[in-house]
């Protein structure tokens, strides 16, 4: 009996035992896969922070890049016009020639720069994003000078819009840089340049002249005149002594402007009748103003009030002012959008 209680002692500590060490090989694996568990979650998190470190550095120079184009451009048209005002003689050549020699070397530090610094990030074709890159800027250096005036005028607002389609393509050709990805980010940054060097300044330039022409018209409520028959074309307004004036042309080519005198303290219908030099004489509705015989200006009022004044404009030829004041009515609402939307007609 008593070696059947030993035995049996023995088996149950056997038992135990073994299961301690069952237990502590489940802590052990459980230990591990929770050490490899959180070294992954560790290693997705790096791994999304450095994806976010390439993307924003690629779309941060590729923001810059037409930037830059158009300082190498401007800065080196500024550069030439001071040396040919300085007056410097021969030297003037060889500064001049250290100029141009300047663009090319500004081209190329704009590769190393863009480069290294994706480098620094960790991007693993630093050279394709850094090209794309070296590619906007000279593509805006060049469209800003073909752009001229109009580029220039409107350079920040072209660059900005520029840049953004810029940093879009570069942060995609910094994160994925396989062929397809590098092919679209290409055309983004190329095709989002050009676009906004030539499509931009056109619009910017029109909102321009419409708020400009806007400003011209007055208040909605003023009333203004204009020429009502075919053959008479608006070809453009301006405000001439705060006062409205809109210009035709006949298709014969003769050319008159309608003047509305809607100003508050505007003169009366026969001002400057009284001079001596002035001759006014009633016709209808029509006042023929001379001076020293030879018609200077029809007048006539409108049914609101403003007294218009149609005077010629050509000055190769005399105009027969009588035939378009007989067409001479109050402009309507449509009418005045007309004239503010553009373009002349």
């Amino acid at each position: 009996m008593n070696e059947q209680r030993t035995s049996g002692s023995s088996e149950k500590e056997e038992q135990g035992i073994t299961g301690e060490g069952r237990g502590g090989e489940g802590a052990a694996l459980a230990s591990r896969d929770g050490a490899a568990s959180e070294g992954r979650s560790n290693g997705e998190r790096a791994s999304g922070s450095s994806l976010r470190r390439i993307a924003l550095t690629g779309a941060g120079i590729g923001f810059a890049a037409p930037w830059a184009g158009g300082l190498l451009l401007y800065g080196a048209f500024i550069a030439f016009l001071a040396v040919a005002f300085a007056d410097l003689g021969v030297i003037s050549v060889l500064v001049m020639g250290l100029i141009l020699a300047a663009l090319p070397t500004g081209i190329v530090a704009v590769w190393l720069l863009g480069r290294a610094a994706l480098r620094a990030v960790g991007a693993r074709t630093p050279e394709a994003a850094a090209s794309l890159v070296t590619g906007c800027v000279v593509l805006s250096a060049v469209l800003f000078h073909t752009g001229g005036s109009l580029v220039f005028d409107h350079w920040p607002a072209v660059a900005a819009a520029a840049g953004l389609a810029s940093a879009a393509g570069c942060g995609l050709a910094a994160l994925f840089p396989r062929p397809v990805p590098l092919i679209v980010a290409a055309a983004v940054v190329l095709g989002g340049t050009a676009a906004a060097a030539l499509g931009l300044p056109p619009e910017l330039e029109a909102r321009e002249e419409r708020a400009e022409r806007r400003a011209i018209m007055g208040d909605t409520d003023a009333a203004f005149a204009v020429v009502d028959h075919p053959e008479w074309r608006r070809t453009g307004i301006s405000g001439q002594h705060g006062r409205l004036t809109v210009h035709y042309e006949h298709a014969d080519g003769d050319r008159v402007s309608v003047e509305t005198w809607n100003r508050e303290f505007d003169e009366a219908v026969d001002y400057q009748c009284d001079y001596r030099q002035m001759q006014c004489e009633w016709k209808g509705d029509l006042l023929v103003v001379r001076e020293e015989g030879e018609i200077d200006e029809v007048r006539t009022v409108l049914p609101d009030g403003p007294v218009v004044s149609v005077l010629a404009t050509s000055v190769t030829a005399r105009v027969d002012l009588m035939e378009p004041a007989r067409h001479v009515r109050t402009g309507t609402p449509a009418e005045r959008e007309e004239i503010i939307n553009g373009p002349e007609v």
